[in-house]
């Protein structure tokens, strides 16, 4: 509901901020380099909510951000160039909310060291530099915490955000980057799979050097 909630908030700003730019635009006082109606204030607001609120709304918009310039009114494309690099972090309590959760009580007992400030962070999670009990260095994957049930909910209300402030070409296909976004980040969310798939690449890859050092 509240993340419900923060995409209604931006769509009435959206709105308004468009209804500001059509005035704008009738009178010849408009600054905007394209987009419709998005202005530049309206195309910020976008980007920064989005880092805000991470998970499949990020995601959507770090992918319309790889699109040929050429396709995106510049506005749009100015802003969203900001979501590639740009997420926000977890607080501290909800970092250790979720590392209770997972590890336990005492999570803190199952590494050596663990950087609670982590290096990198994207769309459906962050990564934390550690070290295990043995001395070996690992990279540890936290997820942002309802992620994986929220992809549905958000990934249509950004939709419906879309087609309201109708600022994307009919070229692009919004609706079909959604439907692939649905399956491809449901698949990410599961880092038990992922962590197989390395283990089975790795094995594969070691096999691979092995026969050719032997040719």
């Amino acid at each position: 509901m509240e993340r419900a909630f923060a995409f209604g908030s931006l769509a009435a700003g959206l709105a308004i901020g468009a209804a500001g730019e059509a005035v704008k635009k009738a009178a010849g006082t408009s600054s905007s380099s394209g987009g419709g109606y998005l202005s530049e204030q309206s195309a910020e607001m976008l980007a920064k909510e989005l880092c805000r609120l991470r998970g499949a709304g990020l995601k959507i918009g770090q992918m319309l951000s790889i699109q040929d310039e050429s396709l995106l009114p510049p506005v749009v494309a100015n802003a969203l160039a900001k979501v590639r690099t740009h997420a926000d972090i977890m607080p501290a309590d909800q970092l250790e909310q979720v590392l209770v959760s997972e590890w336990g009580e005492k999570w803190e007992s199952r590494v050596h060291h663990f950087e609670r400030k982590p290096f990198a962070a994207a769309s459906i999670g962050q990564v934390h530099r550690a070290t295990l009990l043995d001395g070996q260095e690992v990279a540890v994957k936290v997820q942002f915490p309802g992620v994986a049930r929220s992809i549905d909910s958000d990934l249509n209300n950004l939709e419906r955000l879309i087609r309201l402030g109708n600022f994307l070409p009919p070229g692009l296909f919004i609706e079909r980057i959604i439907a692939f976004a649905k399956v491809e980040l449901k698949a990410e969310c599961d880092y038990v799979k992922e962590a197989a798939a390395q283990v089975t690449a790795r094995s594969r890859i070691t096999a691979r050097c092995r026969r050719l050092l032997l040719r």
